[in-house]
């Protein structure tokens, strides 16, 4: 694998922390860059497009710019970078509504396992 460098998209500041450790104990080379919403990430997403993230790691349930949101304003920055949904949720409809954007390839239950990271970044 080339230079791994993964943006994660979480409110919630201990999951940004288990994450980030779960990451870079098992890929220690990694480069992570984490915000605590998704306005931010958009900000980010456009601030610096030639340092992109390999992988986006996204949660659904935010205040302000909720994870669908972030991926209306996301797929208008054409940037082909693959995102993996990281939530609580395990809801039916939601498990359906990411099956309708081509840029979320893996719906994920928190937490993150060892195993679900080796699938998504086989």
């Amino acid at each position: 694998m080339s230079k791994l460098s993964v943006l994660l998209i979480d409110d919630d500041a201990i999951s940004n922390v288990f994450n980030s450790m779960i990451l870079k104990r098992n890929y220690p080379s990694v480069q992570i860059h984490a915000t605590c919403g998704a306005s931010e990430a958009i900000d980010y997403l456009k601030g610096n497009p030639l340092d992109k993230p390999t992988i986006i790691f996204l949660d659904l349930n935010m205040p302000v710019m909720n994870g669908w949101d972030f991926m209306e304003e996301y797929k208008k920055l054409n940037l082909g970078i693959d995102v993996v949904l990281v939530t609580s949720s395990d809801d039916i409809g939601d498990i359906a509504r990411s099956k309708d954007f081509v840029e979320i390839k893996h719906y994920l239950v928190k937490p993150i396992t060892v195993k679900d990271l080796k699938e998504v970044l086989a």
